[in-house]
């Protein structure tokens, strides 16, 4: 099963995607097959993570698990970005922010899964994942890695790629099969401002019609091979049309 949950981008975030945006612009113009000069990468990297990180989707995310708080096999895979803190003007990485949200607020039990894990740590939580002694596994690349996690039931996409290749071999890895596991449910994460702020008409409704146009590739080709297709591809419908894609929607 596939679906998309949409979440606002706050207006200080799309500003600076703008900006990035831009920038970016006047490093990528001039010759398609001249390789990428590394500013043009830093900034690629810099846009990515600001969307990983973007503040409303750790709400959101508390809120989706609130009916799963018993459930198990449950992978949440992050950005390495920063989000803000507990403690007012501070921020943390939003792999932190989220095993404590789930863990202490959510009460559910959690562990950590990134390039600082150790590789014995690494083997006993993917075993007390695969048990269910562990509930959610928070993780930071892990499925670009070739690391295999068959025993996810339900997959939370708050960082997504828009390289094809990638999220083809993400969405293969949760799909592996497992013992007890029928299928997988997999939500990702979509980031746009809202409508309301880029009607056509505006500056901005072409930075925002990129953005969402880069991110709804992947959710056709997550929606065209799940169970749900009609009912996932009914969720984008309305920034389909508003964003003026409904031919390279079909």
């Amino acid at each position: 099963l596939f679906r998309s949950v949409l979440v606002d981008l706050r207006d200080d975030e799309f500003e600076e995607y703008i900006n990035l945006t831009r920038m970016l612009s006047r490093y990528m113009a001039g010759d398609d097959d001249a390789p990428m000069s590394e500013p043009a990468k830093m900034l690629l990297i810099k846009r990515a993570r600001l969307l990983a990180s973007a503040a409303e989707k750790l709400p959101r995310l508390a809120l989706d698990l609130q009916s799963r708080r018993r459930d198990t096999h449950i992978l949440v895979y992050c950005g390495d970005g920063q989000v803000e803190g507990r403690e007012a003007a501070t921020t943390v990485r939003q792999v932190d922010e989220t095993v404590r949200m789930i863990g202490r607020d959510l009460g559910m039990t959690c562990a950590k899964y990134t390039a600082e894990t150790s590789p014995d740590r690494r083997q006993r939580v993917l075993q007390q994942f695969a048990s269910g002694d562990i509930q959610v596994l928070v993780a930071i690349r892990c499925l670009d890695e070739g690391v295999d996690v068959p025993a996810t039931r339900v997959a939370f996409l708050l960082a997504s790629s828009t390289n094809p290749r990638q999220f083809i071999q993400r969405r293969g890895r949760l799909l592996r099969r497992f013992p007890g596991k029928r299928r997988a449910e997999i939500y990702d994460y979509f980031t746009s401002p809202r409508l309301s702020d880029v009607p056509p008409e505006s500056a901005e409704f072409a930075v925002a019609r990129g953005l969402f146009a880069n991110q709804m590739k992947r959710a056709q080709q997550f929606a065209s091979l799940a169970e749900n297709a009609p009912v996932a591809r009914t969720a984008l419908r309305d920034f389909v049309r508003h964003f003026n894609l409904i031919d390279e929607w079909r």
